[in-house]
């Protein structure tokens, strides 16, 4: 059936992303390129006034119940590989959770950033918004990591600005370190490890290993504790201390 720009309504574009139901990353991606067509509409051709994708809705499916752990990460961590590709992918792994930062700062982490005694981080999610920066001492864990990526990075013969990168010189993409995630996964037999649940990870063990909560804050660059608290706390196990017996039968009386 063909459509005139001006005759597409909301429930047209819901019926093409429900044809995808089975694959819900195809229907977002046909959604955001319908979304994209009709702001060029709107904007540049003034066809119509208003967007017909925006109320349409993609079901987001059973919610992964895979939770890092020690176990996990290191089963991950092992699972990489033994090449140098592979050694790069573990720094950066490393890096992530001691830098308890988001996967993307992580990765695109410029050398100019590092100095002799704190690496500063400027969060690109925030830089529009708070512009916070955080200064992150380096510690000797922290230290171990960037000389095995310095060292990868001379046995390249590499001269770039990122802390950790391609044989090429260039930044990982995102879909390259899921991609090494995923394979990584698939050795040990993991589903469902993603780089950015590192940053939760890490939240979680600075919280067991006794920091506060305006701590952790600072350290995750939030500006309001009640978003520390519902980070940690939703990205927690619960541990229950209820202990029930099955309830038992009535005595029947004579």
């Amino acid at each position: 059936m063909n459509f005139n720009v001006t005759q597409v309504e909301p429930t047209d574009v819901q019926d093409l992303v429900n044809h995808f139901e089975a694959a819900r990353e195809s229907a977002r991606k046909h959604k955001g390129m319908l979304s994209k067509f009709f702001g060029w509409a709107i904007l540049v051709k003034r066809l119509r006034t208003d967007n017909p994708c925006r109320d349409v809705k993609i079901a987001s499916g059973e919610k992964k119940l895979m939770v890092w752990t020690a176990d996990v990460f290191n089963s991950i961590r092992d699972g990489l590989g033994q090449s140098d590709q592979a050694e790069m992918m573990r720094c950066y792994l490393d890096l992530s959770f001691l830098l308890y930062q988001r996967s993307t700062d992580a990765r695109i982490l410029e050398r100019r950033h590092v100095g002799d005694q704190l690496i500063l981080i400027a969060p690109t999610k925030t830089r529009k918004s708070s512009g916070v920066e955080i200064e992150i001492p380096i510690t000797p864990e922290l230290r171990a990591v960037l000389d095995r990526a310095a060292g990868i990075s001379k046995k390249w013969k590499c001269v770039c600005p990122y802390v950790i990168h391609t044989r090429q010189g260039t930044a990982y993409t995102r879909s390259g370190v899921h991609s090494a995630f995923k394979r990584a996964g698939a050795r040990v037999g993991i589903k469902g490890a993603d780089p950015k649940s590192v940053r939760k990870f890490a939240a979680n063990e600075a919280k067991r290993a006794g920091y506060n909560m305006e701590q952790i804050k600072d350290a995750l660059g939030h500006t309001d504790i009640s978003t520390t608290q519902g980070y940690v706390q939703n990205s927690m196990r619960r541990h229950s201390e209820v202990r029930l017996s099955l309830p038992e039968k009535a005595t029947k009386i004579a």
